[in-house]
C-alpha cells in the first residue's frame, strides 16, 4: 500500500519530461546546445586518430555493456514486459538531457575557476547533489523492492523518504500497468 498514493506511470513519465525540459532549457540558455548541435561531431585530426577511434570504440562498449547488458539485469520490472523501442527512446533521450546539463553545469564551473581539477570536482559535485535531489524528490520509491541492514532501519528510511517522495509497493505498482 502506497504510504502518500498509488503509483503512477504517467505521473513517473511526466516527471522525466519535466526534468527533460529543466535540462534543455538550462542548456540552451548557457549555449551548449547550440554548441553541441552547431559543430560537427569529431574535428578532421580526430578522426584520423587510431586514439580517437578505439577511446571512441571503447566509450560505445562500455556504454552497450553497461545499459544493454548490467543494467536490465539489475533493474526492477515488476514482471513487466520490455518494449524495446520505449527503452531505447527513452534512454537516448535521457541521456543527451543529462549529457546537456552536465556540460551547462562544467562552462558554468569553468567561468569560476580554470583548474580543470576544480571544474571537474564542482561539475561532478552540483551534477550529483542536482540529479540526486531530484531524482529523490520527484521519482516514486518502491518500499518492499528494497532493504536495509535492518527491519528498524527499513522502516525509518521508508519514512524518511515518504515526506519527499511518492512510496509505492510492489503489488501497487503491478496494479497500476
Amino acid at each position: 500500500m502506497s504510504i502518500r498514493g498509488t503509483y503512477s506511470p504517467n505521473s513517473a513519465v511526466i516527471r522525466a519530461l519535466a526534468y527533460f525540459a529543466v535540462c534543455w532549457i538550462i542548456a540552451g540558455l548557457s549555449g551548449v546546445t547550440a554548441t553541441v548541435f552547431g559543430e560537427a561531431i569529431a574535428t578532421s585530426s580526430q578522426l584520423q586518430s587510431v586514439e580517437w577511434w578505439m577511446s571512441t570504440v571503447g566509450c560505445l562498449t562500455v556504454i552497450v555493456v553497461a545499459y544493454g547488458v548490467i543494467w536490465p539485469k539489475g533493474t526492477v520490472t515488476h514482471d513487466r514486459r520490455r518494449h524495446t523501442p520505449m527503452v531505447l527512446g527513452f534512454g537516448l533521450l535521457w541521456g543527451i538531457s543529462q549529457g546537456q546539463l552536465y556540460l551547462a553545469i562544467r562552462m558554468g564551473a569553468a567561468e569560476i575557476n580554470d583548474n580543470r581539477l576544480v571544474i571537474g570536482v564542482l561539475t561532478f559535485g552540483v551534477i550529483s547533489t542536482v540529479t540526486g535531489l531530484w531524482h529523490d524528490r520527484y521519482w516514486d520509491l518502491v518500499s518492499d523492492g528494497c532493504a536495509a541492514f535492518s527491519d528498524e532501519a527499513h522502516e525509518a528510511t521508508i519514512a524518511s523518504l515518504a515526506t519527499v517522495s511518492e512510496i509505492t509497493t510492489i503489488e501497487d505498482a503491478r496494479a497500476s500497468f
